[in-house]
């Protein structure tokens, strides 16, 4: 599995980052690539007894989707004992927990994303749950770190001239950083420029070492820009509004 690192000088674009355009306005400024290592770990705990109310949930779910509710049940069966743990990461050990979510195909239930090797009383913890997790570690920066970085870029996009509004999150499927803004109706706006400007925000707060993608798309504008807004705590694994669930 591979993932992406580089320094601050390799993701401007005018050097040796690469700037890929997408669909819809879309510009990705990938960074080189770096190694991570996985490794799965069986879980070994009785599954979670769901409540009266999650499991009228997962009923309306599985009537709404059409799944079975045996495989509803099955997927969420340690969802609150790995909750727990992930909060627990994200709020204690932000420079070593990345983000977390469903494995869509594959030898485990869940992946769990690290900055550097588990030691043995976390991996015994992650034993301790429902799930067999995938646990991927070498990324280069924990949570904490992007949210500052994203912060750091999304403040200069709002302060840049012609800009509107905006939004701004961490992808965690892939870690990469999302920057969406919108350019006030007649304005004309050196994109480039800004792009190259937020980098350099991003990097004053530390390397870059993930992929950075810039979306001009009026139609997601739904608040207004003008420096940083406080970042969500709550981690990513099944918050559906920043679609955690998948494998990257």
């Amino acid at each position: 599995m591979i993932r992406r690192l580089a320094p601050l000088l390799a993701l401007t674009i005018a050097a040796c980052g690469t700037a890929t355009p997408g669909a819809g306005g879309e510009v990705r400024v990938e960074a080189p690539d770096y190694p991570v290592t996985t490794l799965v770990v069986h879980g070994t705990a009785a599954p979670d007894k769901p409540t009266k109310a999650e499991l009228q949930d997962l009923t309306r779910s599985a009537e709404q989707s059409g799944e079975k509710l045996e495989t509803l049940l099955r997927k969420y069966r340690g969802y609150t004992t790995f909750q727990a743990l992930v909060s627990q990461l994200a709020t204690d050990q932000p420079e070593l927990y990345v983000s977390a979510g469903y494995v869509d195909d594959g030898p485990a239930d869940v992946w769990l994303r690290l900055t550097r090797e588990p030691d043995r009383p976390l991996l015994d913890r992650i034993r301790a749950t429902p799930y067999d997790v995938e646990v991927q570690y070498g990324t280069p920066l924990g949570s904490a770190a992007l949210v500052k970085i994203k912060e750091r870029m999304f403040g200069v996009v709002g302060d840049f001239p012609g800009i509107r509004g905006g939004s701004a999150g961490v992808d965690p499927r892939d870690d990469s950083i999302r920057i969406r803004y919108a350019i006030e109706e007649g304005a004309t706006v050196d994109e480039a420029e800004l792009r190259d400007a937020a980098l350099q925000a991003g990097g004053g707060a530390g390397n870059i070492p993930v992929d950075v993608v810039f979306v001009n798309d009026p139609a997601s504008v739904r608040e207004p820009l003008g420096g940083s807004r406080p970042d969500r705590t709550t981690p990513a694994v099944l918050r559906s509004d920043d679609n955690p669930v998948g494998r990257s």
